[in-house]
C-alpha cells in the first residue's frame, strides 16, 4: 500500500473474472480530509482504445522478466558442468541485462499510460485511470485547476502521445489523441484548454 498524497484521493481496485476476461471494478479508499469518492458522480471524457492490449503487455513483461532472470543461473550451472562455454555464458548475461533494461523502460512507459479520464459533475476533479508497473489499474483524483493546459506544454496535438502534467509536479502521465478517443469534447476542453 502506498502513502496518500495530501489533497489527492486514491481508489483501490478489485478484480473479478468474467468469461475468462478480467473486468475492473473500483472501490474508493477513504481520505479523512475529502471523504469517500462518489464514483457515480463522474462522466467519462477520454478513453484509450488499446488499454487492454497495453495491460496484457505489462503482464507478459513480468513473465518475460522472470524467465530472463532464471536463464542466468541455468546457463551458469550448464557452464560449470562444461556443457556451455564461457563466451556463451557471457552472451546470455549481456542479452539478459539488455532485456531487463528494455523491460524496465517499457514498464515505466506503461505505468504512465492513461486508459480513461473522467470528470466529476461539478467540473472540479479529474479522475485518471492509469496502469501500474505490474499492469494493474490505479485511479487517481486530481483537481482540474492543477492540470497543466495542453497549450502550455511543448507537445503537439498530432504527436503520438501528449503529456498530462500537474502544476504541483506530482504527476506526469501520457495520453494519445491519435489512438485514443475523446468522449466529451467540451469537458475535455475545460480540463486541457483549447484542443483543436
Amino acid at each position: 500500500m502506498m502513502s496518500l498524497v495530501p489533497g489527492y484521493t486514491y481508489c483501490r481496485l478489485s478484480y473479478t473474472v468474467k468469461h475468462a476476461l478480467r473486468s475492473i471494478s473500483t472501490t474508493p479508499l477513504l481520505n479523512k480530509k475529502q471523504g469517500a469518492v462518489d464514483l457515480d458522480n463522474y462522466t467519462p471524457i477520454y478513453k484509450f482504445k488499446y488499454i487492454r492490449a497495453a495491460r496484457l503487455l505489462c503482464r507478459l513483461k513480468l513473465y518475460q522478466t522472470g524467465l530472463t532472470i532464471a536463464s542466468i543461473p541455468l546457463v551458469n550451472s550448464l557452464s560449470t558442468q562444461g556443457l556451455v562455454n564461457e563466451s556463451e555464458l557471457s552472451n546470455v548475461v549481456v542479452i539478459s541485462v539488455i532485456a531487463l533494461g528494455m523491460l524496465g523502460v517499457m514498464g515505466e512507459l506503461c505505468r504512465k499510460l492513461i486508459g480513461f479520464m473522467y470528470i466529476d459533475k461539478s467540473g472540479e476533479n479529474l479522475r485518471v485511470a492509469h496502469l501500474t508497473f505490474f499492469g494493474n489499474r490505479r485511479d487517481i483524483i486530481i483537481p482540474v485547476n492543477d492540470v497543466v493546459l495542453v497549450e502550455e506544454l511543448p507537445d503537439e496535438l498530432t504527436d503520438i502521445y501528449i503529456r498530462m502534467r500537474t502544476y504541483s509536479n506530482k504527476y506526469n502521465f501520457l495520453f494519445t489523441l491519435r489512438f485514443g478517443e475523446v468522449l466529451d469534447v467540451e469537458s475535455f476542453k475545460k480540463v486541457f484548454g483549447k484542443v483543436s
